[in-house]
Parts: structure tokens; sequence; C-alpha cells
């Protein structure tokens, strides 16, 4: 698990061509909305935005991983922007020091 969130991190994982499609018209997508709710953001939109601030490629399937690894998913199939980023930050703190 470890060794994924740090290559999710560094975005070391194969990634296809459809997945960068895909982001695009995510992309597309959220950059339509005004406001996001980053309480209740769907993996999709997740993603989008990882990767508009990474400027790589980061897929809805990747997001979805972590967060269903961490129970992080609601029962909308939402993600609480704020849970995600303090589960990753536990992650790799915890995988640094072992």
């Amino acid at each position: 698990m470890h060794r994924f969130l740090l290559s999710f991190l560094n975005l070391q994982s194969p990634i296809k061509h459809e997945d960068c499609i895909s982001v695009k018209r995510q992309k597309e997508n959220i950059l339509a909305n005004d406001k996001l709710n980053i309480s209740a953001l769907s993996p999709g939109d997740l993603a989008t935005l990882f990767s508009r601030s990474l400027r790589r490629p980061v897929t809805e399937q990747q997001v979805r991983d972590i967060a269903e690894a961490g129970n992080l998913l609601s029962e909308t199939d939402s993600i609480n922007l704020i849970e995600y980023a303090a589960y990753l930050a536990g992650q790799v703190n915890y995988a640094s020091t072992n």
C-alpha cells in the first residue's frame, strides 16, 4: 500500500492514453463550475484538480483506489478533500518512518 501511495504522489504508475483523454474531459466539466464543495468532490473532480495542480495526469481510478484504502468514500461516492489530504499525509509520514 505504501509503495502505491508513493508512486501516486510521484506519479510513476503507468497511465494509459485513454485516461489522459478522460482527465481532459473532466477538466472541461469542472472548469464550468464556479464553486467547488471541497467536502464532497467526486473522484473524477478530485483527479482533475490534482492533474491541474501537478500538471501531470492523475486518473479517477488512482484517486478512488486511495479513497477506498482509507475508507474515505461517502455513501454518495464523494470525497472530502481535507480528509483525503490528511490521509495521504499520514500515509506518507508512516512510510517515511518505516
